[in-house]
């Protein structure tokens, strides 16, 4: 049986040089709080004491990847960029960012064509730009693109980024909305909470956004994926139907909705489940980041789930989607 793992990045040291000279909200610096990797150099929000990005040979080094996951049984990739994407700096950073990520990743698809596919990185904060490195990146072999669930602080929805969106729908494309540092991350990085709970409420605000806009409604060609499960998406629906804000209830939107199977626990998988259902979910590793081997970890969970559910969770719900 194949195993696809869609939610799943890298980084460059392109990029990563791009970032560090962009004057943006971001920085590089140690962080002593961090028990793991004290002396690493992590990706920080100017002002906030916790980063969320540390920068481990693990991040860039494909070959490991391609080994890794020999070893826990992952046959594809759909590699991306992670937060905060090319979503930082002027118009020329910003699409150099997305440029050298797509790049790099494209020359991994060609040495590993039947291991790497990829999502397309693009300066999601100019819309003209945006647009032109869509095209060349999909010209170039990307199977969809990555959006962070907030762009600088923006609503994906916002009616700046339609142009964008109409270009999405009009090729049909799976997109994965991932979380990123919130707005009012000061606050709750004070008590080291900014990715446990903060990423969650990112993805979530993002995913309701889309419910209760009309966005979905405009949009119907594409395939929106949650990451991490869809956020708290799963536990919340039935409260956003107690207060809709249109005609149709939230849970009316849910089969519009793919997540990702991270989870974090067989118990909420199963909720996952249950809201979902089996043909909505796909399999996600976030390899490289968190503690260990994600693909180990959470496919794990999902072939300790009935076989016809395990079947489509981890190949052919992703197969279907993406056309691999």
């Amino acid at each position: 049986m194949t195993v696809i793992d869609v939610h799943t990045h890298m980084l460059n040291w392109e990029w990563v040089d791009i970032l560090k000279k962009a004057e943006s909200r971001y920085e590089f610096k140690t962080d002593p709080n961090h028990y793991r990797f004290p002396d690493a150099e992590r990706l920080h929000v100017v002002g906030v004491p916790h980063g969320f990005h540390t920068l481990l040979p693990d991040k860039f080094d494909w070959e490991l990847r391609i080994a890794k996951m020999d070893e826990s049984g992952v046959d594809i990739a759909v590699v991306s960029l992670t937060a905060p994407q090319a979503n930082f700096g002027p118009p020329e950073l910003s699409l150099e960012a997305a440029r050298v990520s797509n790049d790099d990743m494209m020359r991994q698809q060609e040495k590993y064509p039947d291991r790497i596919r990829y999502l397309a990185a693009i300066p999601w904060m100019y819309p003209e730009l945006a647009i032109k490195e869509l095209a060349r990146a999909c010209d170039n072999g990307a199977v969809g693109v990555f959006t962070c669930a907030n762009i600088d602080g923006e609503s994906p929805v916002d009616p700046k980024f339609a142009p964008i969106w109409e270009e999405i729908d009009r090729r049909a494309l799976p997109v994965l909305v991932h979380p990123t540092v919130p707005p009012g991350v000061e606050v709750i990085a004070k008590n080291g909470l900014h990715a446990g709970v903060g990423f969650h409420f990112d993805t979530t605000h993002a995913l309701e956004r889309m419910i209760n806009t009309g966005f979905l409604d405009r949009y119907t060609k594409l395939k929106i994926i949650g990451s991490h499960a869809g956020g708290f998406l799963p536990w919340i629906i039935g409260r956003l139907d107690d207060q809709p804000v249109s005609k149709r209830l939230p849970s009316d939107y849910v089969d519009r909705f793919f997540v990702d199977s991270m989870a974090w626990s067989p118990e909420t998988l199963d909720l996952t489940l249950s809201i979902f259902g089996p043909d909505q979910i796909l399999f996600g590793s976030d390899y490289p980041y968190g503690t260990g081997n994600g693909m180990t970890k959470f496919l794990g969970m999902v072939d300790a789930l009935p076989n016809e559910t395990a079947d489509k969770i981890r190949s052919s719900n992703a197969q279907r989607i993406f056309e691999l």
